[in-house]
């Protein structure tokens, strides 16, 4: 006959076990392995990927103490510009462009209703002067047409010596 692998049996006092026991004692009860041989590859597996995984911690600690140095650095610059007079000024006149805007809008609106103004302000003036002068002819006009008709209107010496 041929030899059988022999099988683990379950154990009755399982509360007394640890739960790796427990896992290893069920992992064999379905492979039929030795109890031991679990426990073997778990610890030769372990040793296999235990450096790349203390070389992962060494590297993660590394990037870690690099982060927080150039967080610090970021922290110092921030502040740096934050104390800075000149940033002040500069976020205080953006602060207030938005209100220079506006004022320079009322400012235009207003000068070119003064020039609108202005224009028919010289205009007026300019159809008030022509009105003048046209006035100013009409009287002269006028003024000139009273003395051509006071001068008919004289007596005129009559003329004698021919009658």
């Amino acid at each position: 006959m041929a030899s059988e692998i022999p099988v683990a049996q379950p154990v009755a006092d399982v509360a007394s076990e640890s739960p790796e026991s427990q896992a290893t004692d069920q992992a064999c009860s379905l492979v039929a392995l030795p109890s031991g041989t679990v426990d073997d590859l778990a610890t030769g597996m372990m040793s296999m990927l235990e450096p790349d995984i203390n070389k992962s911690q060494v590297r993660l600690q590394e990037l870690l103490r690099e982060q927080e140095t150039l967080l610090e650095k970021v922290k110092e610059a921030r502040e740096s510009y934050v104390e800075r007079p000149e940033l002040q000024e500069i976020i205080s006149i953006l602060y207030d462009a938005p209100l220079y805007r506006a004022k320079l809008q009322a400012v235009n609106r207003d000068i070119k209703s003064i020039c609108d103004r202005v224009r028919r302000v010289k205009q007026r003036a300019l159809n008030l002067e022509q009105a003048k002068r046209k006035q100013d002819i009409a009287n002269a006009d006028a003024l000139e047409r009273q003395r051509m008709r006071e001068k008919h209107l004289e007596a005129k010496p009559a003329n004698m010596s021919g009658s």
